[in-house]
């Protein structure tokens, strides 16, 4: 059985943003919203100074067919000290 594949965009809707403000989850095509969700959220959080924002988040990703999947994300956090 081949699994059905899907591009995913993405926006926070926790900031404001709405579907006109989707972008592309680069690399990224398969059919779980939720783990799209997973994801978009790592790229916010690397790429788009999401480790500044306050957590949880409501990440929106929506598929080809332009339907809209809502999830809220943590963001879990295990600060590690080191002495030298």
């Amino acid at each position: 059985m081949k699994a059905v594949v899907v591009t995913w965009k993405f926006y926070i809707s926790t900031h404001g943003e709405t579907k006109e403000d989707a972008r592309l989850i680069p690399n990224y095509s398969y059919s779980d919203p939720k783990q799209a969700a997973v994801k978009a959220a790592e790229r916010f959080h690397q790429c788009e100074n999401g480790w500044e924002c306050h957590w949880p988040i409501d990440v929106v990703v929506v598929d080809e067919s332009g339907n809209e999947h809502r999830f809220t994300v943590e963001r879990e956090m295990v600060p590690e000290f080191y002495v030298a």
